[in-house]
């Protein structure tokens, strides 16, 4: 019983230490956050004043089933034909993070098909160095780059829609 005592005492100490580094943790995101809020409305304000305005319209849709439930990277949306969804339609999950395409449409309903799809090849560009990379679908999410071996790409980058570098195709997570 000594042991057990001692045991959930070095163990409640351990997560009262984790809860405080959690708490700095959280901090320093709120402030990253109230920095990019301001960051975006001032690209914004720029992009307005250069005549840069984003033309196209945007539909909110729920997620009505999703893999598994759906066939493998693809999503069916709430929103059709009657809400103004076309077949080509990119779609997004944020502002800036563009995720696929509207593959299927019926009068309420449509079928996006993710770009991560196995097998699909799409073009993007590197944003910090501007390079064009051609990536390839590994399902699942996921992508694979086959770049030169002094390719200056790095964990962390960007790799944008071409045409538009406001949205984000996919970061590099892994470099072998």
């Amino acid at each position: 019983t000594f042991s057990f005592a001692i045991n959930f005492i070095s163990f409640k100490s351990s997560l009262i230490k984790e809860n405080e580094i959690l708490k700095d943790e959280l901090g320093r995101l709120r402030l990253n956050k109230i920095d990019y809020d301001i960051l975006f409305k001032e690209n914004e304000e720029l992009k307005a004043m250069l005549g840069m305005k984003k033309s196209e319209m945007r539909i909110v849709s729920n997620v009505l089933s999703k893999p598994p439930q759906s066939p493998y990277d693809t999503f069916v949306l709430g929103s059709g034909k009657n809400s103004g969804v076309q077949v080509g339609n990119k779609v997004y999950i944020s502002d800036n993070i563009i995720i696929g395409e509207i593959s299927d449409v019926s009068d309420d309903t449509s079928v996006a098909r993710l770009f991560s799809t196995g097998g699909e090849k799409h073009e993007v560009i590197l944003a910090r160095t501007g390079e064009s990379f051609v990536i390839t679908g590994s399902g699942g999410e996921n992508f694979t780059v086959e770049v030169p071996k002094d390719a200056d790409i790095v964990w962390g980058d960007s790799l944008v829609h071409p045409g538009n570098s406001d949205y984000i195709l996919a970061t590099v997570y892994y470099v072998d």
